[in-house]
C-alpha cells in the first residue's frame, strides 16, 4: 500500500486526472500476483501470466532484439503487463517518449500497487482503458513505431483489433471524403447548430444532408392542440415519434451514409436507434444542451455509438458512473 500512495504521488505529478481515475475507480481482485525465479512480480489473470515466470527482464530484452526506432519514431507499446518490456525500450532509446495502451484498468493498478514507477517517469504516458476512437483523436499516430507485449495482445485481442481499425480509419479520412446525415430537432437552439453542422461538413469537403425534422415541427406541437386527455395525447406523441423513426430510418436507407449525427432534442427514441444499427452505420449524438436542465441523456447516451457533449468535469463523471465511456467534448 505505501508503495501505491508512492506511485500515485508520481502519477499525479506526471496525469492527474489518470490518477483521479485510479483513485476513484473501484479495486478489481481478479489480477493475481507471483514471483519469478529471478525475484520479480509477474501479474496473472487466470492461468495466464503476463510475463515469464522465470527471468521476466531476459524475456524482454529477447522480445525487443529486432524492435528499432529511426529517425522521429514514437515508440507505442500495446500492453503494459508490469512494464518489463517498457523499461527495456526506455534504457534502449533513453530520452525517448513512450506511449503506453493498456485497456484494462485492473492491471494498471496492480502495477501501481506492485512496481516502482519512478524508473518510467518522465517518459512514459499512460493510455489506461480508453475507447480507441479516444485514443486517435488526441494522437498524431503517422510517427508510431508500435511494440505488440504478445501476452496483453492475447488478453485484450478485441481491444487492440478495434485500436488498429481505428488507426486505419483516420489514415482512411485524411484522403477520403464521408457521407454524412445530419438529423435536425423540430424546433429550438439545437435546430440552427444542426444546420451550420451540415453547412461546414460541405465545407469541410464532406457530403452531408439533413432529415428535416423541423418540417413536421407542426404535426408535432397540433397533437396538443388535439385533445386534452392526457393518455390520448401521450398515445398519440409515442405514434408521432414512432413515424418519425421510421422516417429518418427510411432517408439513411435511401441515402447509405458513412454516418448518422443526431443533434439535441432529435426526435429519436432507443426503439429508433435500434432500428436505425440495423443498417450497420455508426451513430453520433451531439448534446449542445446543459446536462443540469435536460437529463434525458441518461437513457439515451449508451444508445448511440459516439456521444458528444459541450461540457466537461461533472458531466464526464456522470456518464462514467452509468457505464458510458465512449464520450467526447466538442
Amino acid at each position: 500500500m505505501e508503495l501505491f500512495k508512492k506511485n500515485l504521488e508520481l502519477l499525479r505529478s506526471s496525469q492527474p486526472s489518470l490518477a483521479r481515475r485510479v483513485e476513484r475507480e473501484p479495486k478489481q481482485n481478479f489480477v493475481r500476483v507471483s514471483i519469478s525465479k529471478d525475484g520479480n512480480p509477474i501479474p496473472q489473470i487466470g492461468s495466464v501470466s503476463l510475463h515469464s515466470n522465470y527471468y521476466p527482464l531476459k524475456e524482454a530484452k529477447d522480445g525487443l532484439s529486432e524492435y528499432c526506432l529511426r529517425g522521429q519514431e514514437t515508440p507505442v507499446v500495446y500492453g503494459l503487463g508490469f512494464g518489463y518490456h517498457v523499461l527495456e525500450i526506455l534504457n534502449r532509446y533513453k530520452g525517448s517518449k513512450v506511449l503506453v495502451i493498456e485497456p484494462v484498468m485492473a492491471i494498471f493498478q496492480s502495477f501501481m500497487e506492485n512496481v516502482d514507477l519512478e524508473p518510467f517517469l518522465p517518459n512514459t504516458q499512460f493510455i489506461i482503458s480508453t475507447p480507441p476512437p479516444k485514443i486517435i483523436t488526441s494522437s498524431q499516430t503517422d510517427n508510431w513505431k508500435k511494440y505488440e507485449h504478445q501476452a496483453s495482445k492475447r488478453l485484450s485481442c478485441d481491444y487492440f483489433f478495434s485500436l488498429d481499425k481505428a488507426i486505419e480509419t483516420s489514415d482512411y479520412l485524411s484522403t477520403n471524403r464521408l457521407k454524412i446525415l445530419v438529423v435536425n430537432p423540430y424546433y429550438g437552439g439545437s435546430l440552427p447548430t444542426a444546420n451550420y453542422c451540415v453547412r461546414a461538413l460541405n465545407h469541410m469537403g464532406h457530403h452531408a444532408e439533413s432529415v428535416e425534422c423541423d418540417k413536421f415541427a407542426e404535426g408535432f406541437f397540433s397533437i396538443k392542440k388535439t385533445t386534452r386527455n392526457k393518455i390520448n395525447e401521450e398515445s398519440l406523441s409515442n405514434q408521432f415519434g414512432h413515424f418519425m423513426g421510421q422516417l429518418i430510418a427510411a432517408k439513411a436507407a435511401d441515402y447509405q451514409p458513412d454516418l448518422i449525427v443526431a443533434l439535441a432534442q432529435a426526435p429519436l427514441t432507443t426503439e429508433a436507434i435500434k432500428n436505425l444499427k440495423q443498417l450497420n452505420i455508426p451513430i453520433a449524438f451531439w448534446f449542445v444542451e446543459d446536462f443540469r436542465t435536460l437529463s434525458y441523456w441518461k437513457e439515451m447516451a449508451s444508445c448511440y455509438d459516439y456521444f458528444f457533449t459541450i461540457q466537461q468535469g461533472e458531466f464526464f463523471d456522470e456518464l462514467l458512473s452509468l457505464g458510458v465511456n465512449n464520450f467526447y467534448y466538442l
